[in-house]
């Protein structure tokens, strides 16, 4: 007998903010806060609303924690291109991210 179809899937939440296209977007390993990445050259550092995986729903909301712009919305410390990479430390204490600019930076999420 084949294997039954897969069950579908369906979003659980949605966060937006950035002006351009998002291209990469990573876990912290307890999975509390999110980052993203934009071709609008920012990073976002995103606190994750509570979801019980039981029943299925949502406990409060998500927020962006953070903003960390690039050097086109104001910080002479941002990224100058897009931002095409993000990953958290295993601890979550640094962010680090890699952009068309050449640079990869390191970054404290909080």
């Amino acid at each position: 007998d084949p294997p039954p179809p897969p069950a579908p899937t369906r979003e659980i939440y949605q966060l937006s903010g950035h002006a351009e296209a998002v291209n990469c977007a990573c876990f912290t390993l307890e999975c509390d806060m999110l980052a993203s990445c934009s071709d609008d050259a920012s990073l976002r550092v995103w606190r994750l609303p509570e979801y019980d995986n039981t029943n299925r729903v949502i406990r409060g909301k998500g927020a962006c924690l953070a903003v960390l712009r690039g050097v086109a919305q104001g910080n002479p410390h941002g990224h100058s291109e897009a931002v095409t990479q993000c990953e958290f430390t295993p601890d979550a204490v640094s962010l680090v991210s890699a952009s068309d600019d050449t640079l990869i930076k390191v970054w404290d999420p909080r």
